[in-house]
């Protein structure tokens, strides 16, 4: 593994606002959701992304301790939202094993 890569850290998902997550405990049910949702809605790869285990963990960051000073405010603000709600819901569900997946429609 190369440096750059072995530094890397996934950028967090910002906002849930936007986007369409689902929760899903079984990881071929996730697959085929995903698979579905390509075929269905005509979605593309990059539309799609499943989170799974530490990285999901580290891309949904809950609290913003792992991106610096700006994700944790922006999360401080969140708890402020309807939106917090949700983010507090699949951090439950990440943690106990559940595997969250994310689509995006394009307009």
């Amino acid at each position: 593994m190369n440096e750059a890569a072995a530094h890397h850290r996934p950028r967090m998902l910002a906002s849930f606002t936007n986007h369409m997550i689902g929760v899903l405990d079984d990881p071929d049910h996730a697959e085929a959701a995903l698979r579905d949702l390509r075929v269905q809605e005509h979605l593309h790869d990059q539309d799609l992304e499943l989170l799974v285990g530490d990285a999901g963990e580290e891309r949904l960051d809950f609290t913003g301790e792992r991106h610096g000073l700006l994700a944790r405010l922006r999360r401080n603000v969140q708890k402020l939202t309807d939106e917090y709600e949700h983010a507090r819901r699949y951090e439950l569900e990440t943690g106990a094993g559940a595997r969250p997946h994310r689509g995006r429609r394009a307009v």
